[in-house]
């Protein structure tokens, strides 16, 4: 079965949550995504990405299989669309990974807050899960 890998920044960068809709523990190594920007999104705990020139996102990098990928389509919904972009690891090697963009149709729910992961740890994840 073939792998791929898949580059999250939001609450799926959580174990439980990732675990919840994947089946699979959470085996991942930190990574950066340039020229995109995080957002917090109205009315939603969880965070949006759009293209920006001179931001970078900061996340985790996985290998998943086509189950695992097709489960986190469905769970991403329609807000966001899957891209495939080129994110660096702790070591600088550059890697191709999907993630999950929001839409163009969508971006008028990105907030000017950054989205903030250790926030939604302490006051989200519960009621999120």
């Amino acid at each position: 079965m073939s792998t791929q890998h898949i580059f999250f920044y939001g609450t799926l960068m959580c174990p439980e949550v990732y675990e919840a809709i994947s089946g699979k523990p959470l085996e991942a190594k930190p990574a950066t995504l340039s020229q995109f920007k995080i957002y917090s999104l109205q009315n939603r705990v969880y965070p949006g990405i759009i293209p920006s020139r001179d931001s970078e996102v900061k996340g985790l990098v996985t290998k998943v299989d086509q189950e695992t990928l097709d489960r986190l389509d469905y769970f991403e919904g329609e807000v966001y669309i899957r891209t495939l972009v080129e994110v660096t690891d702790t070591k600088k090697q550059l890697m191709k990974a999907w993630t999950y963009v929001l839409k163009e149709s969508h971006y008028s729910l990105a907030q000017e807050e950054v989205w903030d992961y250790e926030k939604f740890v302490k006051t989200d994840l519960k009621d999120y899960l």
